[in-house]
């Protein structure tokens, strides 16, 4: 942030997110995912010698998102961008954010930068519910733990035996 305008550079599949209230809450989308189903990003992965599809098992059932392969069949990356991963530059994983600006305005309140392990299956409307009782009494901590069971309980309810990180950063402004 620098003065009234917020910069979000972004790669990957993390993101960052604006809660904003008007007559009612909304959220604002601050950065965009960096995903095989991206068109713009499946392009530059395919004009690589990269290739997209999902994850297939030992009985050809296919399992989750897309992904990125080499010929070799590997990495199975669920990202078209990412730090450091050697492998996956060859088929143009690239390591290069993207920059977003925005004016800050009094009807932003919170920002929330997360892993996709928060927005995974958490809708918008689950979000701004386990954040917004919160946020006029200023009470951050609650929120955190409200949020981090929600999307723990998410997880458990779609019946996954492995749950992805769930990492975020919660901000509450004052104005």
């Amino acid at each position: 942030m620098l003065h009234n305008k917020i910069y979000c550079p972004n790669l990957g599949d993390s993101r960052a997110v604006m809660l904003s209230r008007t007559n009612k809450w909304f959220i604002k989308n601050l950065s965009r995912d960096h995903k095989p189903d991206c068109q713009d990003e499946a392009e530059r992965i395919i004009n690589h010698g990269g290739r997209i599809d999902p994850y297939k098992d030992q009985k050809g059932f296919i399992s989750g998102p897309l992904r990125v392969w080499t010929n070799n069949n590997i990495p199975g990356l669920a990202m078209t961008r990412s730090v450091g991963d050697q492998i996956a530059k060859v088929v143009g994983v690239i390591d290069k954010p993207e920059i977003f600006n925005f004016i800050l305005e009094k009807m932003d309140r919170v920002i929330l930068l997360g892993s996709d392990g928060v927005f995974e299956f958490l809708s918008q409307q689950d979000i701004l519910d386990s954040i917004i009782p919160y946020v006029d009494r200023m009470d951050i901590e609650t929120a955190c733990n409200h949020l981090l069971e929600m999307a723990h309980v998410s997880w458990v309810q779609r019946g996954n035996k492995v749950i992805d990180d769930i990492t975020f950063i919660l901000i509450f402004m004052q104005y």
